[in-house]
């Protein structure tokens, strides 16, 4: 799957409806070029497809902000 574009957003999928009204839109390598010079129109602006986001636990030091809450280990999966 592509990657993340400057943070653009559609309407949920069911997949995030739980956590979020927005999922974000996740365009393929071949339409990157397009995409960025403007000739890929708003059809882009779909969900991700069902599948192309996973979710898990991380630790909650991920909504803190502070000394030492900023490293690698905040994502890594939480039992």
């Amino acid at each position: 799957m592509g990657s993340l574009l400057h943070n653009h957003r559609s309407g949920a999928s069911v997949w995030i409806e739980p956590y979020h009204d927005r999922v974000p839109v996740l365009p393929e390598a071949k339409d990157f070029d397009a995409w960025l010079d403007g000739s890929l129109g708003l059809e882009l602006l779909k969900p991700a497809p069902e599948g192309a986001l996973r979710e898990w636990k991380v630790s909650p030091r991920l909504d803190r902000t502070g000394v030492g809450d900023d490293d690698p280990t905040i994502i890594e999966r939480q039992a």
